[in-house]
């Protein structure tokens, strides 16, 4: 007698089992049309047991379908061949083209009950299933209880950020611990899906109040304070580049790449300079406003009190130029001022040593016009932001998300930013003077931690992100890496994402990088990558139970660089052009 459960399975009967069976593989001789790859199938087994007498075990085994291949044993290449050349219609012939073998590969996930585990916690396998066992199409809540796995009890954690692609009827959550303590990289070529999939996890984190900070160097995560329920939990800041925290060094590499290289006799009185820019700035009002009115007169700036000193470049350029003044007088008194103003040593310098400060001065003002460029374009880019914060703690509140917008300033600038900000974080946390956890996200991660250090702020960016990423975990400070070019990326950093979100990947150097880095990764699934859709992604590591394929849903926020129909912009713009032309 055929009960319903029994006429119920007939009916999402799939295959069955033919050839070499394993624990971890077996092929499957599959019915017309009824999988696809990546399809998630179960067989229903029974493992006798050691002691003899026992009755046997009945267990349900699951399943991914790798692979399929489909061949016709009746039309052979040599007919096709012929055909081809005669340019004969095979239909119009007595070739038998019905008698198709489909067979699928498909990968052993684990094991469990028959009637199911609580938690959908999967066993090993560890004897294979037997050749000839119909395996069928499981309903979709048992694959959303195996998919989610332990998390099913941990529902706290579980963050909803996908479907699967071959059944979107199954939601798809993933470990939001794993994310936060272990690591992130989300990984995909230009246009494939990857800041839309960074913005839904960010929306689902910030429900669950966790601290991120977000290093944004084109401005992908505006929209996030467009959401209601974010609403005054999104704050963003633009990054005035911090002269004074950098050394001297530093500071003169700057000069050199953004004016005109110092020569080495500058480069060694570029370090007094610095100095005594860096001690010009006091807090006392008074005294402040006395040295100010005095470097204006010397450099002969009436207005610089007005505009007020801030502790930039320009800063450094005054100092500089004051101190030629000062030698080109031979001024004594103003001498002694700036010996006990903090320039070490000069009253000790000399006419020579006149014509070094005025080269620094040019090529210092230089710099400052160029650096002032950036910041001007970074202010504009980030809108309504507000200045980032000297105590670095203040961007790490509970239920906040800090954009820092990178946007304007070269690369070299946004590694050196975003690696002081990053040290500052890390170092308070490992200090204990910051009490919450935090996660930080670094969209174009290869600019922040290179494969390799051409200059000397991706060294520093580079040791930064791997400590981080090595370290990270035991203080409390997580990752989310986002990259176009996987391959670009420093491989002991990417190593240590213990999860991983693929998305579509053309460049055969970015595939074989991915492979080779992230162990969870399959070689089946590796071979999917260029063929994926936009906003399909491969799921793996420690956010999932096992690797699957997925559809990410969509986010609630918009990027300021969202893409849009660039006819339909040229319009728009031409309207308002218009339009404020004829008032």
């Amino acid at each position: 007698m055929t009960t319903s459960s029994d006429a119920q399975q007939a009916s999402r009967y799939v295959g069955t089992i033919v050839g070499e069976s394993t624990s971890r593989e077996f092929r499957l001789a599959v019915a017309h049309e009824t999988i696809r790859e990546q399809d998630i199938i179960a067989v229903d087994a029974e493992l006798r047991q050691p002691e003899g007498n026992a009755p046997p075990e009945k267990i349900r085994v699951w399943a991914k379908v790798q692979r399929i291949e489909r061949l016709n044993p009746l039309f052979p290449a040599e007919a096709g061949h012929e055909l081809a050349a005669t340019r004969t219609d095979p239909f119009d012939t007595v070739l038998s083209l019905s008698r198709e073998m489909v067979t699928a590969v498909c990968q052993v996930l684990g094991a469990e009950p028959l009637e199911g585990s609580a938690g959908g916690k999967l066993d090993h396998l560890r004897y294979p299933p037997q050749p000839a066992s119909s395996a069928y199409r499981p309903d979709s809540t048992d694959i959303a209880r195996v998919v989610l796995g332990e998390l099913q009890q941990k529902q706290k954690r579980a963050l909803d950020i996908a479907t699967l692609s071959n059944r979107p009827e199954v939601d798809v959550k993933v470990d939001g611990h794993a994310i936060v303590t272990r690591h992130l990289a989300i990984l995909a070529m230009t246009g494939a899906g990857k800041s839309w999939t960074a913005r839904r996890i960010i929306e689902q984190l910030a429900q669950k109040n966790y601290p991120i900070v977000i290093f944004d160097p084109h401005g992908d995560y505006t929209g996030l304070a467009d959401i209601p329920g974010l609403k005054g939990r999104v704050q963003r800041y633009y990054a005035q580049f911090p002269i004074f925290e950098e050394d001297s060094e530093t500071v003169a590499e700057i000069v050199n790449s953004l004016g005109y290289e110092l020569t080495p006799t500058m480069s060694t009185r570029f370090g007094d300079v610095f100095g005594a820019a860096s001690s010009f700035i006091v807090d006392e009002t008074d005294e402040m406003q006395q040295r100010v009115e005095w470097l204006a007169r010397t450099i002969g700036k009436p207005d610089l009190p007005a505009y007020g000193i801030r502790p930039n470049m320009w800063l450094v350029a005054n100092l500089a130029e004051a101190g030629e003044m000062v030698l080109r007088q031979d001024d004594h008194v103003a001498k002694r001022q700036l010996v006990d103003w903090g320039w070490n040593g000069f009253n000790n310098y000399s006419g020579t040593d006149r014509r070094t400060l005025e080269g620094i001065k040019k090529r210092t003002y230089r710099a400052a016009a160029a650096l002032h460029r950036m910041e001007q374009i970074n202010r504009r880019i980030s809108r309504s932001a507000q200045p980032l914060p000297t105590d670095r703690k203040e961007l790490v509140r509970y239920g906040q998300i800090s954009i820092v917008a990178l946007g304007g300033y070269t690369s070299d600038f946004q590694a050196t930013i975003y690696s002081i900000i990053a040290d500052d974080i890390f170092e308070a946390r490992v200090r204990d003077d910051l009490k919450l956890r935090v996660l930080l996200l670094l969209e174009e991660a290869h600019k922040f931690a290179p494969a390799r250090a051409s200059i000397p702020a991706e060294q520093r960016s580079i040791t930064t992100t791997r400590q981080i990423a090595q370290e990270g975990r035991k203080f409390g400070v997580g990752l989310i890496l986002i990259s176009q070019r996987p391959s670009q990326l420093d491989e002991t950093t990417l190593s240590q994402c213990n999860s991983s979100i693929i998305m579509r990947m053309v460049n055969p150097a970015d595939q074989a990088y991915v492979r080779r880095v992230i162990e969870t990764l399959a070689e089946d699934e590796a071979r999917m990558l260029p063929d994926l859709d936009v906003g399909e992604a491969i799921l793996s590591g420690q956010l999932i139970n096992f690797p699957v394929l997925v559809k990410m849903k969509e986010p609630e926020s918009k990027g300021e660089r969202e893409e849009q129909d660039a006819f339909e912009a040229l319009e728009k713009a031409h309207v308002r052009a218009s339009n404020e032309a004829r008032r």
